[in-house]
């Protein structure tokens, strides 16, 4: 099968939430079918990964998306659409790009990963058309709005909110398959896009990764949390498993680490 995957940032190296979410994808579905990826990069800095990241595809694209200009186009996203800081990934030239590879490789399906990149759905033409939602985004903003710092940022975070909820409403209706990774996003989306197609895919592990051997020994009572901490939904779970839920484990089980 012709496959063309489409992200907001390159997928490559797997080091973080977003990235081992985004590569893994890759990795196995190369395995047996023709993988094309289309996705922006930051420039400088990651050639290398570029080129690791070609050999698991038949195609790879990218897209320069220049930081300095996120204000800006976070500016532009509390007036126009997309709305939020999908305002931060929308570059006509990307849409170009996609459009360009489509008629180059011939792809039987595209999957837009992330909100981010379903501005780009009308490049895919009548190409079936997936978009993965690795989160909920109208949620993420409703917890960034109540933990907001300053009261600049929590009148952004709170104007933001309606809007991003009625932009991803009406793009999930636009794709022949929406994908979320739990019921209870599944929930939140079809009370605000009873039309949309949406199908439940939990996250996976990449089992040829995690898994015992025998050079490395068990820690007992140990738990591990990754991502990164960069993001702010990240910092509210570290800070949460720290202060709330870590220390009643802890008086339960003595032994615990984390």
């Amino acid at each position: 099968m012709r496959i063309l995957l489409v992200y907001p940032f390159l997928p490559y190296p797997p080091d973080d939430g977003g990235r081992i979410g985004f590569f893994n994808p890759i990795k196995y579905l190369s395995r047996k079918h023709e993988v094309s990826v289309v996705c922006l990069t930051e420039g400088r800095g990651q050639e290398a990964a570029i080129e690791e990241l070609r050999k698991f595809c038949a195609d790879l694209r990218t897209c320069r998306r220049y930081r300095y200009q996120d204000p800006y186009r976070l500016l532009k996203g509390a007036i126009f659409s997309p709305p939020g800081s999908s305002a931060k990934y929308w570059h006509r030239a990307m849409g170009e790009l996609i459009r360009e590879t489509i008629a180059a490789r011939q792809p039987e399906v595209v999957e837009f990963h992330h909100l981010n990149t379903a501005i780009y759905r009308p490049f895919a033409g009548g190409v079936p058309a997936v978009l993965r939602e690795h989160n909920v985004e109208f949620k993420v903003w409703e917890r960034f709005a109540e933990d907001a710092r300053g009261w600049m940022e929590g009148m952004y975070a709170r104007w933001s909110v309606a809007r991003v909820r009625k932009y991803e409403a009406a793009m999930c209706g636009r794709f022949d398959r929406c994908v979320v990774v739990s019921p209870a996003d599944a929930a939140h989306l079809r009370a605000f896009a009873p039309a949309a197609h949406i199908e439940v895919i939990p996250s996976g592990v990449d089992t040829e990764y995690f898994r015992p051997t025998p050079e490395v020994p068990e820690e007992p009572l140990s738990m591990t949390l990754t991502g990164s901490f960069e993001w702010r939904p990240k910092q509210q779970s570290l800070v949460t498993l720290l202060t709330k839920v870590f220390p009643r484990l802890k008086a339960q089980v003595p032994g615990a680490k984390f």
